[in-house]
C-alpha cells in the first residue's frame, strides 16, 4: 500500500483548500512544526498506544499541516514519532484552521469537552473561561461544572458549540452551592458525585430545606450517607436524615 493510500482516508475528512504540492515530505527535524492555538491537549496515554504501534508496525501516515507548518491533523502521531526519535511525513494544505482540526478529529479520536473547553479559551470565549477558572477551583467534573454554571438542561453538543453562557446570578449562585458541597465533605466522602450534587441544588430550591439544620443533623447521622445510583435515593437519605426527632406533623418530604 503507498502512502498515499494510507493518508486518503485521513484527507476526505478534512474539508480541502489547496495542497501546495503533491509531494508527502519527511523530516525529522520536529522544531518546524507548531501546535495550532485552541488544539486539544496532547494525550500521554492516547500516544503511548501510538508508539507501541508503530514500534510493531509503522504505517508512516503522514500528519496534514498547513502553509505555516501548524499541525492540523495528527499531533498525537507527531509527538509519538518524535519521542521515538523517528522521522515524519508530512503533507501541506493551505488554507486549513483549527476548525478543520476539530472536523478531521471528528473521525478519529473525537474531542472531548476538555478539548472544546480549551478550544474556546484560547479563542478567548469569555463564558468558557469563567467555566474552566470554576472547574479548576471547586475540581468538579465537567457535567457538575455545566449544570452549575448554566442549568441542568444544557446539552453537550450546545457546549461543545460555543453556546455556552454563564450570567453574573448564575455564577454566583453556583460559588454558594459549591460551598456548601464542599462543607459536607467531612461527613461524606462522594459529595461531589453527580447524583449527590443534582440533589443538593434540588434541595437548596426548596423553601422548606434548611441547609444548616440539615448540616446539624448529617454531623451525627453521616453513617446513613452513603452512595446512591441516582438522585431520588440520595433524596430519600437526606429526607431521612432531615427528619430526624421532628414530630410527625412538621416532617417535610423531599420527594
Amino acid at each position: 500500500m503507498s502512502a498515499a493510500t494510507k493518508l486518503a482516508p485521513i484527507l476526505s475528512s478534512t474539508p480541502l483548500k489547496r495542497i501546495v504540492d503533491n509531494k508527502i515530505y519527511t523530516t525529522s527535524d520536529y522544531s518546524i512544526f507548531k501546535r495550532i492555538s485552541g488544539n486539544r491537549i496532547v494525550n500521554a496515554n492516547h500516544v503511548k498506544k501510538l508508539k507501541e504501534s508503530m514500534n510493531e508496525h509503522d504505517l508512516m501516515i503522514p500528519i496534514i499541516v498547513n502553509e505555516n507548518m501548524e499541525v492540523i491533523d495528527g499531533q498525537h502521531r507527531l509527538q509519538a514519532r518524535t519521542e521515538l526519535g523517528i522521522s515524519v511525513p508530512y503533507v501541506i494544505i493551505s488554507g486549513l484552521s483549527i476548525h478543520d482540526t476539530q472536523k478531521a478529529n471528528a473521525n478519529n479520536k473525537n474531542w472531548a469537552g476538555e478539548d472544546f473547553l480549551n478550544f474556546y479559551c484560547e479563542q478567548n470565549y469569555y463564558a468558557y473561561k469563567v467555566f474552566r477558572n470554576f472547574k479548576e477551583k471547586y475540581r468538579f467534573s465537567m457535567q457538575v461544572t455545566m449544570g452549575l454554571l448554566a442549568g441542568w438542561t444544557m446539552q453537550n453538543n450546545e457546549f461543545n458549540n460555543g453556546l455556552l453562557m454563564v450570567s453574573p446570578d448564575n455564577l454566583e449562585k453556583a460559588e454558594k452551592i459549591a460551598l456548601c458541597i464542599y462543607s459536607i465533605e467531612p461527613f461524606y466522602k462522594g459529595y461531589k458525585r453527580r447524583s449527590f450534587v443534582f440533589a443538593i441544588v434540588k434541595l437548596m430550591a426548596n423553601e422548606q430545606f434548611d441547609f444548616e439544620e440539615f448540616m446539624n443533623k448529617l454531623s451525627y447521622q453521616s453513617s446513613k450517607m452513603v452512595d446512591c445510583v441516582n438522585i431520588e435515593q440520595y433524596l430519600k437519605i437526606i429526607e431521612d436524615i432531615y427528619n430526624y426527632k421532628r414530630k410527625a406533623e412538621d416532617k417535610v418530604r423531599f420527594l
